[in-house]
């Protein structure tokens, strides 16, 4: 699993702790399911007013507290024993609690009718098919709050995923772009620099938004079409074949 980077977030709590259970029946333990997707809840807060929540979080997962739109606290992996109620030290009955798998890979494959904007060999732009495949994760929750989860009144993981695909080719046009920039256009040009990008690479395009390239395989589908040139973070615990 790829680290959590300490987001630089002006005022944002960051709480990794471990308290004793009392043994209370105002209390409600909650835990995340590995298994219900990248992007969880909310969880509004407002029926435990009075009460105290026990939050488990395992390993890659976090929660992050949601306040009037605004991201105030994220929660590391642990066991959190929290209060709900209008005392300015516990959390406030009008918050939420979002839950985001670190560990989840979002997995993204272009295949027949995916393009990207490429300057052609006449110096014109068009659109040039692509094949391949992009792993990425959650590398830093407050920032990924901020580019596609805040604002948004229902969290639809598909939803998210599109987003997320969108920015990931818009970030591989820049760079292809930037290619042309230098005097180097065409199809032909494209698919060089396309597979000559590496994970590391990628991931300095993607920290912005709170996301960590594991594994990135991008060539033109305009023949000829070379083999496929895999390339794979060695933090990454998913290896095997690389192909789409």
């Amino acid at each position: 699993m790829g680290e959590i980077h300490d987001d630089s977030y002006s005022g944002l709590k960051v709480d990794r702790t471990w308290e004793t259970l009392p043994a209370d029946g105002r209390v409600l333990a909650w835990s995340v399911d590995h298994e219900a997707g990248l992007v969880q809840g909310p969880l509004d807060l407002a029926f435990l007013d009075g009460k105290q929540l026990v939050l488990n979080l395992d390993d890659g997962q976090v929660a992050l507290l949601i306040r009037s739109e605004d991201l105030e606290a994220i929660f590391l992996p642990g066991s959190h024993h929290l209060t709900v109620g209008d005392d300015a030290t516990t959390l406030t009955r009008d918050g939420q609690l979002v839950f985001l798998l670190t560990s989840a890979p979002v997995q993204l494959r272009w295949r027949e009718g995916t393009s990207l904007h490429v300057i052609g060999d006449d110096g014109q732009e068009r659109r040039e098919s692509v094949i391949g495949h992009c792993t990425c994760l959650i590398d830093g929750p407050a920032r990924f709050w901020s580019c596609f989860l805040a604002g948004v009144k229902e969290i639809g993981e598909e939803y998210i995923l599109k987003v997320i695909d969108a920015l990931v080719r818009s970030r591989l046009e820049a760079i292809v772009a930037d290619a042309a920039g230098q005097g180097i256009g065409g199809a032909g040009a494209a698919q060089t620099r396309l597979t000559q990008l590496t994970p590391e690479e990628f991931s300095e395009e993607l920290q912005e938004y709170g996301l960590e390239c594991v594994q990135i395989a991008v060539y033109t589908a305009t023949p000829p079409v070379e083999e496929p040139v895999s390339s794979t973070a060695g933090q990454f615990h998913h290896d095997g074949d690389n192909g789409i």
